[in-house]
């Protein structure tokens, strides 16, 4: 029988989910995608043979849990929906994207249907390894985000950061300052963006003008 672990950190997680900008109030009414109810458990699976995977379990038509492991392991871990991110979110299994680094992290990205808000789990394989959730991501399931290849974005207040999958190396761009973001409207401030593994375009607003920025970059 397989063992579970919850992984430790919940304080720091909740900290920074606070310190995010929660734009409170700011749903928009269109939802982002359909909140048909998520009833069956989405499965994923990575290619190599140690067979990584990533469960994402309903309760309710909400996501309730996350387990991941190998399927070649004594044991898995698993963490409560509700302990890091918002009770209650509704989210559509086609907005949804898992892509695996092998055996030692799977990444899971995917909006909030009826925020817009974008998240990303970065889930280690590897024991007394803390998962990372990122509510400011930059999916690739925006008609106006353009990121090319296994990619994950995700921003700040004052930068946009691409991370490679497959090999855990980054780049960043810098805004130049810090911006007041909210982040489940965040086209009012990020409009657009196109990201590959050697640039970052992006049409941000700074001072209440709309500037295009951008940059060649190395992952490292």
């Amino acid at each position: 029988m397989r063992l579970f672990f919850l992984l430790a950190g919940s304080a720091a997680l909740a900290l920074a989910l606070g310190s995010c900008g929660s734009g409170s109030g700011s749903a928009t009414s269109t939802s982002f995608c359909d909140t048909v109810c998520l009833k069956d458990t989405l499965k994923y699976e990575g290619s190599s043979a140690m067979k990584p995977f990533v469960h994402i379990v309903p309760t309710n038509c909400s996501p309730d849990s996350v387990t991941w492991g190998m399927e070649r392991s004594e044991s898995d871990h698993s963490f409560a929906f509700s302990e890091y991110l918002r009770p209650g979110m509704k989210i559509n299994k086609d907005f949804v994207k898992t892509s695996f680094r092998d055996t030692a992290m799977a990444y899971v990205q995917f909006n909030d249907c009826q925020s817009g808000r974008g998240y990303l789990l970065k889930l280690p394989y590897g024991k007394g390894q803390n998962i990372q959730v990122k509510p400011t991501a930059v999916t690739p399931f925006d008609k106006k985000f353009s990121i090319t290849g296994d990619l994950v974005v995700y921003t700040d207040r004052g930068n946009i950061f691409v991370e490679e999958v497959a090999t855990g190396k980054e780049a960043m761009m810098t805004f130049g300052k810090q911006l007041d973001i909210n982040y489940e409207d965040l086209h009012q401030t990020l409009d657009s963006v196109n990201i590959t593994a050697t640039r970052i375009w992006a049409k941000v607003k700074i001072d209440d003008k709309w500037q295009e920025m951008e940059k060649n970059i190395t992952l490292k």
